[in-house]
């Protein structure tokens, strides 16, 4: 009977006070419900400098690779003895191993030289002939002497003017890159030089046996000397004069260089 009439079990909702909120949600059991653990933030990505792409380098091209236009076939002239570029032997048969420059250079010495030896007979001549006009006796002189005197100090000044030339000549044409043709007229002008001079000895020589002795001595002077003059400055050189290949020397010089040419 008593447990018939006593009822149902009282609900949690019979301890919740009255005129509470109906809708109140109960309490949680915190030991009841799982417990997620916090969920850490994805890193965010370090972003570091930006690297731009390295700029193609490019490799050199060979200068073989660059396609060559065809060169136009051109026959180069054949090099002549004054040309600059022709550096052989200037004169293989003549012993003397040496450039068309180094042949003007060492005849361009040689004048010099003989330039040098009739300057001073020159020199010699035109101070003797000055001298005269300044003695006591000058002016003794008749017609043909005086005329005499005054073409020989005519021809003194001349062979003076003559021999300095090819001075004048090679300092106007320095670095002219003509040396030869400064040689070939050096040449020129010590030949007429000589025959000025030749004619101032001769007349000389008359002058002084004309005043000195007689007419007719002077005259026999003159025709001597011409002789004499001839003689040694034209007939002699001639004789002496060597054909190609009659001295022994040259000859020989010549086969020596050739056979050392060969060894080398």
């Amino acid at each position: 009977m008593n447990a018939r009439h006593a009822g149902p079990p009282p609900s949690p909702d019979a301890d919740r006070p009255a005129g509470g909120p109906a809708d109140e949600p109960a309490p949680i059991d915190a030991d009841a419900v799982p417990l997620r653990e916090p969920v850490a933030p994805a890193p965010a990505p370090v972003r570091g400098p930006v690297v731009a792409d390295p700029a193609p380098v490019l490799e050199p091209v060979a200068a073989d690779s660059a396609p060559v236009a065809p060169a136009a076939t051109a026959v180069a002239p054949a090099a002549s003895p004054r040309s600059p570029s022709w550096h052989g032997d200037a004169d293989p048969s003549d012993g003397r191993d040496e450039t068309p420059n180094e042949r003007s250079d060492r005849n361009w010495s040689d004048i010099l030289q003989e330039l040098r030896v009739a300057l001073t007979g020159t020199q010699l001549i035109g101070g003797f002939l000055l001298a005269v006009a300044f003695q006591p006796r000058f002016v003794e002189l008749d017609g043909y002497q005086l005329t005499l005197y005054l073409l020989l100090v005519s021809l003194a000044g001349l062979a003076t003017v003559i021999g300095l030339a090819p001075v004048t000549l090679h300092r106007t044409l320095f670095r002219h890159q003509v040396k030869e043709r400064v040689v070939r007229t050096g040449n020129r002008l010590l030949i007429a030089h000589l025959i000025v001079v030749a004619l101032l000895v001769i007349g000389v020589t008359s002058l002084i046996f004309d005043f000195a002795v007689s007419r007719a001595a002077g005259v026999i002077a003159l025709v001597v000397g011409a002789i004499v003059l001839v003689l040694l400055w034209i007939v002699l050189p001639r004789m002496q004069e060597a054909k190609d290949g009659d001295d022994r020397a040259v000859v020989e010089a010549a086969r020596d260089d050739e056979a050392a040419d060969v060894e080398a």
